[in-house]
């Protein structure tokens, strides 16, 4: 997430000849105040997912983050902690471009990619398929969201589509505060899915760290759920 901070890499890479490049990540950066579904589905586009599938579909390979951070990494010092940062950003892209490929190899979906913005912290986005029933006949789709940053902390967000039009929303955050004022702001999330057709069947809020998907989440702390 250091690498995608607002300004961070512009501050950094000025004085290093990397300008063009700098400027191409910003081109790719967008406003989390403004954001809109046509942001989201630009920035799942230019995630670096799709460059080589593109051109093998005979298809144009269009500028990309992982192009972007290739043009960086040759504009660094070799061996010096930026160029490292650089490069576990670019082997990260990679490593989920294959699990991509593995969850499709397996019948299944799993994407994950960053949204980089330009007045907040970058979020990490994981869109999947699960099943919704043991006999793995109904299927849903899962949004997870992650950021991090001064002013919340660690946030982590899931959300389920249930059918075409419902919503079971659980968020995560160990800070009490942030995990108070969530709990406020029902009416308004509330508000802004119904704008897009969405209705919010119920809204789970754990003042805690998320745990990993096989942990036992009996163990989370103070819980405060809120359903419609």
């Amino acid at each position: 997430f250091d690498l995608f901070k607002p300004n961070n890499l512009r501050e950094i890479l000025a004085p290093l000849g990397a300008r063009e490049w700098v400027q191409k990540l910003d081109k790719m950066r967008t406003s989390m105040e403004r954001l809109s579904a046509g942001d989201v589905r630009r920035s799942f586009k230019s995630s670096g997912l799709f460059g080589e599938s593109n051109l093998l579909k005979g298809g144009s390979m269009e500028t990309d983050l992982k192009q972007v951070l290739r043009g960086l990494l040759r504009n660094l010092p070799d061996g010096s902690q930026l160029f490292k940062n650089v490069e576990q950003a670019v082997m990260e892209v990679e490593g989920r471009q294959l699990d991509s490929l593995s969850s499709q190899s397996n019948r299944d979906i799993s994407l994950q990619f960053i949204m980089p913005f330009s007045d907040a912290n970058a979020v990490d986005v994981e869109i999947k398929r699960e099943n919704q029933a043991e006999d793995g006949e109904k299927m849903h789709w899962v949004v997870n969201l992650h950021t991090e940053s001064p002013e919340l902390g660690e946030v982590w967000l899931k959300s389920k589509l249930l059918g075409n039009e419902t919503l079971e929303m659980t968020m995560w955050a160990p800070r009490n505060d942030v995990a108070q004022n969530a709990g406020m702001m029902k009416s308004e999330l509330e508000y802004e899915l119904n704008k897009f057709g969405l209705n919010l069947e119920s809204f789970s809020i754990l003042n805690a760290k998320r745990p990993n998907e096989d942990s036992n989440p009996n163990n989370l702390g103070e819980v405060v759920d809120i359903s419609t």
